[in-house]
């Protein structure tokens, strides 16, 4: 380079989860090659750069590390700043298009890919997941998850408040406190009741649904008449419903725990079984974090156990309506039962 040169530089991201010593320096050796001055960069809190927590993931800090490095090549006096361009490989070329968005000094951005990452956002890899599909899954949440709204509050809150009175009258004793009340009730929320126990009431409710929905298309040859026309039935019909309940049960039991909790503090207002304050005091006392996630966990594996078993039995239903009855109640009560022992596993697993 000769003396008082100006060059165009290029910035080069690595891919997401490497660092710049993974493909970002092999693109930066070969443009520097062609005569740009080029930057291998580590995104925040990957590789060589500093910072907590280590490997995060977080698009608007790495947009922003686009426009740093653009700010350090500025500071050069071998860099024509009016040519400075960015390449993104891979999940780093998202970052570099919208650094480019809001930064006007990257005059240019090239994006390398293995696949089209925007694509395969609203449609899964290599077009996996339809529009046909995402509707059905947004249908089957509606259906499985936001008609199990009611239940599930009518019944938290009026178990929020039994509990809170039963405790209330069985701890008579003046050496204990009765802050515990609200501390209990909280505890009997989170661990068991708002992920258990609403899981086997829509096991009875989501179940029966799905297995009697199933049934009958098969004893009425809808089905067949999928499989005639070349669709996969099973992940057609049972697919859209796992994702549904996979993904909105765990809001179901995190709207389980705060109806719960807020229905014994009503009833500790109205029937002065326990002192308000108490109640508030007890559920804050000795709060661990890890026991929604716990709960959480449990929900998603009891959606999976509910709507799989009841989608096999009323797959597999044949006959005439009473088969599908026979089905329905088959898939109630086996998945109630794998519910109590997956239960007793994730317990086991996750508490211990």
């Amino acid at each position: 380079m000769k003396p008082g040169e100006k060059r165009p530089a290029i910035i080069v991201g690595h891919p997401m989860g490497a660092v710049k010593e993974q493909a970002a320096n092999l693109y930066a050796i070969k443009m520097a090659e062609r005569g740009f001055v080029t930057l291998a960069i580590d995104l925040s809190f990957w590789g060589d750069s500093e910072g907590e927590p280590r490997n995060t993931v977080s698009p608007e800090i790495y947009a922003e590390d686009f426009s740093a490095a653009a700010d350090f090549l500025g500071t050069r006096e071998f860099v024509e700043r009016s040519g400075i361009g960015a390449i993104g490989i891979c999940g780093s070329g998202s970052f570099a298009v919208s650094a480019a968005k809001i930064d006007p000094r990257l005059k240019a951005v090239a994006t390398v890919s293995m696949y089209d990452m925007g694509a395969a956002s609203r449609s899964g890899l290599k077009n996996a997941l339809t529009l046909e599909q995402r509707k059905r899954i947004l249908a089957e949440i509606q259906d499985l998850g936001l008609n199990s709204i009611g239940i599930v509050a009518i019944i938290s809150v009026f178990m929020g408040a039994v509990i809170t009175i039963q405790m209330a009258l069985n701890l008579e004793s003046p050496f204990i406190p009765k802050y515990l009340i609200g501390y209990a009730a909280r505890e009997s929320m989170l661990l068991e009741f708002s992920s258990t126990v609403v899981a086997l009431i829509l096991a009875g409710k989501v179940g029966s649904n799905i297995a009697s929905e199933i049934g009958t298309m098969r004893i009425t040859e809808q089905i067949d008449a999928l499989e005639i026309m070349g669709v996969n039935s099973a992940s057609y019909l049972i697919l859209p419903k796992i994702i549904g309940t996979v993904f909105f049960f765990p809001f179901l039991t995190i709207l389980s725990m705060i109806i719960g909790v807020a229905g014994g503090y009503v009833v500790s207002i109205l029937t002065g079984a326990v002192n308000p304050d108490s109640y508030i005091v007890g559920v804050q006392y000795q709060f661990k974090p890890f026991y929604i996630t716990y709960s959480l966990i449990k929900s998603s594996v009891f959606a999976f156990i509910i709507t799989s078993i009841s989608g096999f039995y009323g797959y597999f239903a044949n006959g005439n309506s009473l088969e599908v009855g026979r089905a329905s109640t088959q898939a109630v009560v086996v998945s109630s039962i794998v519910i109590l022992i997956f239960n007793l596993i994730l317990t086991q697993l996750l508490l211990t």
